[in-house]
């Protein structure tokens, strides 16, 4: 974004190429799965995008200073990615090296009445995780596709609830590599923010305190009425990213979308979903400059209409660099 204004391009470069010497010296030093030449549409809930130049997944927190490490030493730039909605990739790829939480980093317990979660674990077994438990507050997140790592990066959340409730304390690798915590009253948690878009950390484990006790029958209840709820609202297509814009002051971001006459624009295979028109679906084939360029028309037009500027929720990849400082 430029001028809060979205471009038609990625930062999907930057950074040192890697050989594939060095490529083996990082496989040697981790314990997780490194890959090359990954195609990375199929790890977002949108399916567009190239490949990663190299897909880290770790097996522990080693790795990910291990990672930083290496990319410290050689330059390679460094991409982080959580379950994958919200995010968008550019069609020609990511240069570098993505560090990719989901389907890694999952370990989950229930210890001294917190549960305890690592960044990777998937939104929907955390909810279901804690229903076996009998312990509640957590349906809200339920049928929200995404991991605890993204969730507590931007504060997810919905009108049931966010993830800074109960959310105790948070464990993260800072850009030099240290291990940091923190409670989760010192993460300034707002709507959609939080201070790691400020102050850059990988998350990998938090606790949350639940909200109390209830029938494993009475949560799972709560659990479904929110996602028939949901099914209801949203589009069934799998292939999106949830809302693309953020809810403005006062007003609805999907209604004032109607309002200005967008549902059902179309940009190539991107198109505004005629069931929420907060929403962009990819209805085959589309790319990430049919998304970009369908979001800034859908921007002029309710800022037209309406006189308000709407803000982005979902991420474009160049956005998820991860600062990371030269030297050893």
């Amino acid at each position: 974004m430029v001028d809060g204004r979205w471009l038609p391009t990625s930062d999907s470069g930057g950074g040192a190429a890697l050989d594939p010497g060095e490529v083996g010296r990082l496989a040697h030093s981790v314990r997780g799965r490194v890959r090359e030449h990954v195609p990375l549409g199929p790890l977002t809930t949108f399916c567009i995008g190239g490949p990663a130049r190299v897909l880290v997944e770790p097996a522990d927190e080693g790795d990910v200073v291990a990672v930083l490490s290496f990319c410290r030493s050689t330059g390679a730039a460094l991409y982080v990615l959580g379950g994958g909605s919200n995010v968008l990739v550019p069609d020609e790829g990511v240069e570098g090296i993505v560090l990719r939480m989901a389907g890694a980093l999952e370990g989950l317990s229930f210890e001294d009445g917190l549960i305890v979660a690592e960044a990777g674990v998937d939104d929907g077994r955390l909810s279901e995780f804690a229903a076996e438990r009998h312990v509640s507050g957590l349906e809200w997140i339920f049928d929200i596709p995404g991991t605890v790592g993204g969730a507590v990066y931007m504060n997810a959340g919905n009108n049931d609830g966010e993830m800074k409730n109960g959310l105790e304390r948070v464990r993260w690798v800072e850009p030099d590599g240290r291990i940091v915590e923190s409670g989760g009253d010192g993460l300034e948690m707002g709507y959609r923010a939080t201070r790691f878009q400020r102050q850059p950390g990988i998350v990998v484990r938090c606790w949350v305190r639940p909200a109390g006790q209830d029938s494993r029958d009475a949560i799972r209840g709560r659990m479904e009425a929110i996602r028939d709820l949901r099914r209801q609202k949203f589009p069934e297509e799998k292939r999106c990213a949830g809302s693309v814009f953020k809810r403005p002051p006062g007003h609805f971001a999907g209604r004032l979308i109607e309002e200005a006459g967008c549902g059902g624009m179309r940009v190539g295979g991107a198109v505004v979903s005629p069931k929420h028109k907060g929403f962009i679906v990819n209805t085959g084939g589309a790319t990430a400059r049919d998304v970009l360029q369908l979001i800034e028309l859908v921007r002029a037009a309710v800022l037209a209409n309406s006189g308000v500027r709407l803000e982005t929720e979902v991420l474009d990849f160049g956005r998820l660099r991860f600062p990371v400082p030269q030297g050893r």
